[in-house]
């Protein structure tokens, strides 16, 4: 039993560390900022966008599709 407890631990830690943020998270403010600079066509503003946007983890398959459609009738 004693010998389960170090690699659980080791475990826990090594999904911390992955789950852990890279970057650090926009305000609101900020982000509303970053958008309409992006909107009036600055390019450094849509990266700091891009590099901070979350990641969509928990989609089904369905709902990537719904959003990739989304996306596409946004460019007609």
């Amino acid at each position: 039993m004693t010998r389960l407890k170090p690699n659980f631990l080791s475990r826990i830690a090594k999904l911390e560390q992955r789950h852990r943020r890279r970057q650090p998270i926009l305000s609101s403010e900020d982000r509303k900022y970053l958008i309409d600079r992006a909107v009036m066509g600055d390019a450094e503003a849509l990266q700091k966008l891009n590099l901070n946007r979350p990641r969509i983890t928990g989609a089904s398959p369905q709902q990537r599709a719904a959003a990739l459609a989304a996306g596409l009738r946004a460019d007609l």
